[in-house]
C-alpha cells in the first residue's frame, strides 16, 4: 500500500510492520513529516518492494511473518543506495541490539515507542539519508571536474578537506578553519554552508581586525536605543540578524581578550546580550572561525583564551598549502584561466609546457589567491594565444617578442617568429598535441609543419618525432624559412 504525497521530492519511507494499530500512529507520523509512505505487513512483501522501488528510510519490526526482519535488513544494505533503517522492536537484548547494528541499522528504537522521539529520530534519518546522497554526488563530481562547492582539487588533502566540509554540514557545533593566507578558508566556510541542510538562510562573515574594537560589541550583539551616544534607535547585532544562517569570523584571532570572553558566553549558551539591554536573546547561528596563525601559540603567550579556542575548534578543518597541493596547481590554473577569460580580460588557448613547468616549480607563498592574480595579470599583460613563462613570472626579459606598451619594436623576423610561435602552440593546444591533426586544421604540409616546430623549440609528441623521422630518411627535405 502507497501512500501518495503531492511533493514530488518527498522522501520515500517503507515502513514493515504487521500490527495495524501500530501501522496507524506511524503513518500520522509520517504525514505529518510529509513523506511518500509505503506498507508491507510481512518480510516476504517487504523483500519485493525493496526490489521494486528505491526508498530513502526502511522502518523495521523484527518479528515478521514470511522472514524476519533481519533478513530484510540484510537485503537492504545490499541494495546500491541502502536506504537509512530504522528497526521498532520489542526485543531489547542486548544481543539482538548488537546484531541488528552490526548489520547496518542506523537506529533501534525499542516498542513501546514515544512517538515524539519516533517523530524525531525518523526527520533525523531522513536528513542523513540526503547528505549522504549529496555526498556521493559530491564526490563523483570532484572524480569528473576536480570541483566541490567552487573548490578545485582533487589531491589527497583536499579529499580529506571535502569529507570534513560534509561531515560538518551535517551539524551545528563550532567549526575552525585554520590555514595559510590565500588557501580558501572563506569558501570552506561557505562550502559548509552550502552543504548544509538549510543554504537559503543568511551567510555573514566579518573580519575581526577590520571593525574597532569599540565597535566590535555593538556590530556583533547589536544594541538598544540610548545605549551609547549616537545610538537613536534599537539595533540588532550580526549574531541576529544571521538568524539560523552561518557566522564566519574571519582571522578570529584578531578578537580582543574582553570580546572573547562575551563571544565564549554567545558559543556555549546561544544566547546574547544587547549593548544597554536589561534581558538575554536566544540565538540560533552556526560558527565558523578562520585563523591563519597557531591559536596554540597565542594561548601559551596569553593572547588567546584557551576554553574559546577549545570552544571554537569542536570541528577542525586544516587546509593544506598550495605547494602540498602539486597536482592540484594547473587544474586550478586551468579554471582561472577560464574564469578571466570569460571576464572578456584576454581570449587564450593555454599555457606553453614552459610555463606550466614553471607553475609546478613555484612555492606559491600566497597559496591558491596568489596563482589567481598572477594568471589574472598575465591575462592582461599578455599578447599570445597561449599563456608564456614570460607572462606568467612578469619578466620581460625572459621574452624577446613585442609585448604590450614596448618602447624598441622588434624585427620583422622576431616578430613573425614569435607569432608563429603562438600559432602553432594554439594549434597543438587545440588537438591535443596531435601533429598531424594541427597540420590539417592549419591547411599546411605535416612535414613542414614539424619542422618549423622543431625549429621554433616547441615540444612535440614522441610519436611524432619518430614519424617525422622515418619520413625524412632519405629524403631531402627544406626547412623553411
Amino acid at each position: 500500500m502507497v501512500m501518495a504525497d503531492p511533493t514530488a521530492d518527498a522522501a520515500a519511507v517503507l515502513v514493515v510492520e504487521d500490527d495495524p494499530i501500530f501501522t496507524e500512529i506511524v503513518r500520522d507520523c509520517l504525514l505529518e513529516l510529509r513523506c511518500n509512505a509505503s506498507f508491507a505487513t510481512d518480510g516476504l512483501e517487504a523483500m519485493e518492494l525493496l526490489g521494486r522501488d528505491v526508498y530513502d528510510l526502511l522502518l523495521l519490526d523484527l518479528r515478521l511473518p514470511g522472514c524476519s526482519g533481519l533478513d530484510v535488513l540484510h537485503r537492504a544494505r545490499q541494495l546500491g543506495a541502502p536506504p537509512e533503517v530504522i528497526v521498532m522492536s520489542a526485543d531489547q537484548s542486548l544481543s539482538t541490539v548488537i546484531e541488528v547494528m552490526k548489520a547496518g541499522a542506523a537506529d533501534y528504537l525499542p516498542k513501546p515507542i514515544d512517538f515524539d522521539y519516533l517523530h524525531l529520530v525518523v526527520g533525523k534519518a531522513i536528513i542523513r539519508r540526503r547528505d549522504g546522497l549529496d555526498l556521493r554526488a559530491l564526490r563523483s563530481q570532484v572524480r569528473e571536474g576536480g570541483s566541490f562547492h567552487g573548490m578545485i582539487g582533487t589531491s589527497p588533502g583536499m579529499q580529506v578537506v571535502y569529507r570534513r566540509i560534509q561531515e560538518a554540514a551535517m551539524t551545528r557545533r563550532p567549526v575552525l578553519v585554520r590555514g595559510e593566507t590565500g588557501t580558501g578558508k572563506e569558501l570552506v566556510a561557505r562550502a559548509i554552508h552550502a552543504a548544509g541542510p538549510n543554504p537559503d538562510a543568511p551567510f555573514i562573515s566579518i573580519n575581526c581586525g577590520a571593525i574597532p574594537e569599540s565597535l566590535l560589541e555593538s556590530e556583533l550583539f547589536g544594541h538598544e536605543k540610548g545605549a551609547f551616544t549616537g545610538a537613536t534607535r534599537a539595533r540588532p547585532g550580526i549574531m541576529e540578524q544571521v538568524g539560523s544562517g552561518t557566522l564566519v569570523l574571519d582571522d578570529v584571532q584578531q578578537m580582543p581578550l574582553a570580546m572573547q570572553g562575551m563571544l565564549l558566553r554567545a558559543v556555549e549558551q546561544m544566547e546574547i546580550r544587547r549593548v544597554g539591554a536589561a534581558a538575554a536573546t536566544t540565538v540560533s547561528f552556526r560558527l565558523v572561525s578562520t585563523t591563519n596563525q597557531p591559536l596554540d601559540a597565542m594561548v601559551s603567550q596569553g593572547s588567546f583564551r584557551q576554553d574559546l579556542l577549545f570552544r571554537l575548534s569542536v570541528l577542525p578543518i586544516a587546509l593544506p598549502p598550495l605547494r602540498e597541493r602539486h597536482e592540484d596547481i594547473l587544474a586550478l590554473a586551468g579554471h582561472f584561466l577560464a574564469k578571466h577569460s570569460a571576464e572578456g580580460t584576454r581570449l587564450v588557448r593555454g599555457y606553453t609546457p614552459e610555463a606550466q613547468r614553471w607553475m609546478l616549480a613555484q612555492p606559491w607563498p600566497g597559496n591558491v589567491r596568489e596563482l589567481e592574480h598572477t594568471v589574472e595579470r598575465a591575462l592582461v599583460f599578455g599578447s599570445r594565444l597561449m599563456i608564456t613563462q614570460a607572462e606568467l613570472a612578469g619578466n620581460e626579459s625572459l621574452d624577446s617578442g613585442p609585448g604590450l606598451g614596448a618602447d624598441v619594436l622588434p624585427t620583422l623576423k622576431q616578430a613573425r617568429s614569435e607569432f608563429e610561435r603562438g600559432y602553432i602552440e594554439a594549434l597543438l593546444a587545440q588537438t591535443s598535441g596531435n601533429l598531424a591533426a594541427a597540420a590539417r586544421q592549419a591547411g599546411m604540409n605535416r612535414q613542414y609543419l614539424y619542422v618549423k616546430a622543431r625549429k621554433l623549440g616547441i615540444p612535440l609528441r614522441a610519436e611524432d618525432e619518430r614519424a617525422a623521422n622515418g619520413e625524412d630518411h632519405g629524403q631531402p627535405g627544406v626547412e623553411p624559412t
